[in-house]
């Protein structure tokens, strides 16, 4: 991985807008700003570990330096509170973790190879700075032969809410190396600046608007049902309780709606008349819940295109082969508009501003009066909501990796989380979209199976306005896309396929969307980037012990019937708002 590597650029990155990305190691999460490699890398991240998190033993080869920007680090070395600054040597190794949660900004392997010196700087220690203008503290964290970082905290500029806000600069210049993390007020959310001179190299990091440590009494929010997540069953979960004349709030983690629902013009933007990148198809004998709430909502929809012949690929030294296709039992159906225009009619039946959107729930706290959610809103710190009832409407095993419960899930409940795995998210979606159909015209449906690659089912995606195109479902595994020669490369192999397999008029598309759904945080874990099975249906009990009457699960992976599938989203919700009413029914 390549991430701002050009250090003879001037590069400037808002950290707090990035997404937290998952790490090899469970409830560890980070926003990387700087990195040359793979997991092993010359890197700077701000790495957030959640409450009993940990990382196995392991050596720093190229050596390590962090600085603790809240709650308390711990490792072999001890224990390290908010502002402290410590210094690993290449060869030096440790076994990192935070009993109650912390956050830091990591630099790794930025040091000299000889470097063996190791530095520990406690809060209140350190030498002090000298003062540049609208600078308020300065301290010395390190000072070497080639090598000097410092922390430096802007006054105060202004208010607001009762919390001052200042500017934070961190930096740090070496000769020919890159090495700083310095933050004496803690937080770490604003702008990397990354720059090189011709002499000695360096790296900035200046924040604008960094809160400094001032107590501010958040304001809470209260509801009656919190749903978390506007995909399908979450939207489908909101507009039921509503009718039932339920205060609802839905927090949706990302800017649009939709969750895996996600429909596109050929310019990969959010369409109402485009291409689905993720669910495309029902079936109304097998599915009747999606049956009948295409019919409720009075939607569009047409029959999956199948008149012609079916290609099939099995080795690369054969030509593929023709084949006249029986006659299917169950016809797959399509949305007119797309799949989204369930989200969009869903959506509609709910009162305005119930649906926050850039809401990410963070924390749940069980409490006397319900549940606390913490809600990261790109702001400078979470806020909160009560509800009375939850429910998660997401894949039970993105809800264990990215939210922190208090108490704990009881250990099977979280285990059984992590265990499902989540349909579609170690898949990848590649479109080429046309000015017609032409393999229509040459008695083709536009359905192929391959054993050759690199996509092996592709199928026709015209819309019902005509807009052209064909789709096909990656058989590359997502931690080979991840390492293979990046976006582009695939997309030219893919277009080669389509062409041996529909003619050359494959190879001139208006235009190409690739969607790797193992890439989006906000859908797949790490664990998701293997596997890839389709969910089996199993018990009902998906929460226990202190949480059950009040947390209720409602991904369509936890659906007793179609799990992964839009019929299982809307199953499952039912089935959410069903316990839910009950609940309240007999309080």
């Amino acid at each position: 991985m390549l991430l701002n590597e050009d250090l003879s650029r001037r590069t400037l990155v808002h950290a707090a807008a990035l997404e937290w990305m998952p790490s090899p190691a469970k409830g560890v999460n980070r926003r990387m700003l700087f990195r040359i490699g793979e997991e092993k890398a010359r890197a700077t991240s701000i790495v957030r570990y959640a409450a009993g998190s940990r990382f196995a033993h392991h050596a720093h080869p190229g050596g390590e330096e962090f600085l603790v920007l809240d709650g308390v680090f711990q490792d072999d070395g001890g224990d390290f509170p908010m502002g402290a600054y410590v210094r690993n040597p290449p060869g030096s190794g440790h076994a990192p973790q935070s009993e109650d949660g912390c956050t830091i900004l990591v630099k790794l392997w930025q040091f000299k190879a000889d470097d063996r010196e190791r530095v520990v700087i406690m809060p209140g220690e350190g030498e002090a700075g000298k003062l540049r203008a609208g600078v308020a503290s300065s301290k010395i964290l390190f000072e070497g032969a080639s090598e000097r970082a410092r922390a430096a905290g802007a006054r105060r500029r202004f208010q607001r809410g009762g919390r001052g806000f200042g500017t934070l600069e961190l930096a740090a210049a070496s000769s020919g190396t890159t090495s700083a993390c310095e933050n004496p007020a803690g937080g770490c959310a604003g702008v990397v600046q990354s720059c090189a001179a011709s002499a000695r190299g360096c790296l900035r990091l200046r924040q604008s608007s960094i809160p400094l440590p001032i107590p501010r009494k958040q304001h809470m929010k209260t509801c009656q049902i919190a749903v978390v997540g506007a995909g399908l069953s979450g939207l489908y979960a909101a507009r039921s309780l509503n009718a039932a004349g339920l205060d609802v709030i839905v927090l949706e983690a990302r800017d649009r709606l939709g969750g895996r629902i996600l429909t596109t013009g050929e310019d990969g933007l959010s369409s109402e008349d485009g291409f689905d990148l993720g669910p495309s198809w029902y079936w109304p004998q097998m599915q009747p819940a999606m049956a009948t709430l295409v019919g409720q909502l009075g939607l569009s929809f047409f029959c999956q295109n199948g008149e012609g012949d079916v290609i099939f690929e099995r080795m690369s030294r054969e030509r593929p082969q023709r084949y006249s296709p029986t006659s299917m039992e169950q016809q797959s159906m399509r949305l007119a508009g797309g799949t989204a225009a369930l989200v969009r009619a869903l959506a509609a039946d709910l009162p305005a501003g119930r649906i926050l959107r850039g809401a990410k729930v963070t924390a749940m706290v069980l409490a006397d009066a319900g549940i606390e959610l913490s809600v990261e809103t790109g702001e400078e710190s979470a806020s909160l909501l009560q509800a009375e009832h939850v429910i998660a409407a997401l894949p039970p095993r993105l809800l264990e990796a990215t939210v922190r419960f208090t108490p704990a899930q009881e250990p099977k409940t979280a285990a059984r989380w992590r265990d499902m795995a989540t349909w579609m998210a170690s898949h990848a979606k590649f479109f080429a979209i046309y000015d017609q159909p032409f393999w229509r015209t040459d008695g083709l449906s536009g359905t192929a199976q391959s054993m050759v690659g690199p996509m092996v089912e592709i199928h026709d995606a015209t819309t019902a306005s005509g807009k052209a195109a064909l789709f096909g479902f990656l058989g590359v595994g997502a931690e080979q896309r991840r390492a293979a020669t990046g976006e582009q490369a695939l997309k030219e192999a893919c277009l080669t396929q389509l062409a041996r397999l529909f003619g050359p008029q494959a190879l001139k598309p208006l235009a190409t969307i690739l969607k790797d759904w193992a890439a989006d945080p906000l859908t797949a874990t790490a664990a998701d980037r293997t596997g890839g099975a389709h969910p089996v249906a199993g018990s009902k009990e998906w929460v226990s012990g202190p949480w059950k009457d009040r947390l209720f699960l409602a991904g369509s992976e936890t659906s007793p019937s179609e799990p992964g599938y839009l019929s299982g989203a809307v199953t499952a919700a039912e089935e959410a708002v069903t316990k839910i009413l009950s609940e309240i029914h007999r309080q």
